[in-house]
């Protein structure tokens, strides 16, 4: 008699579950194609907001990406500004965007580093070098690591 009762409670929370995840999949829903809903602006309108904002406005992912990894990497350090034989390479301080939070660290060396920031930065101004990129290494090294 216990079974009986027990089922039709499972059943039964079961079916309010149901329910209460397809309204909040619904309501999901409704807020991504409310917030992916386009705007009309006038042209004028664009042109002023172009003119006191341009570094926002005219902005493509590239340089999107640019500010992600600035923002996580920060700044380069020369740690040797003195030294004449310098080769000129900066300290940067790729641990928040290759370390923190990752389930498989990428340590990364000054070389590295140098070039992939010299990389990020021709992303900033906005230069197209038709380039495709290619990471080579041994199983395990951190290609998809790093691409991901």
């Amino acid at each position: 008699m216990k079974d009986k009762k027990k089922d039709k409670l499972d059943s039964k929370s079961l079916e309010e579950t149901k329910e209460r995840v397809e309204k909040v999949v619904e309501s999901l829903g409704e807020q991504v194609e409310n917030r992916e809903k386009r705007f009309l602006q006038r042209y004028d309108d664009f042109l002023t907001l172009a003119s006191r904002n341009p570094e926002i406005v005219f902005r493509n992912i590239q340089q999107r990406m640019c500010d992600m990894v600035r923002s996580f990497v920060g700044d380069g350090k020369d740690e040797y500004p003195q030294d004449e034989e310098s080769i000129g390479y900066l300290f940067y301080d790729c641990t928040p965007l290759f370390v923190k939070g990752t389930n498989i660290h990428f340590f990364t060396d000054r070389l590295f580093s140098n070039n992939f920031m010299k990389m990020v930065s021709s992303f900033r101004k906005g230069d197209q070098q038709n380039k495709i990129y290619s990471f080579d290494g041994p199983p395990g090294c951190g290609k998809s690591t790093f691409a991901n």
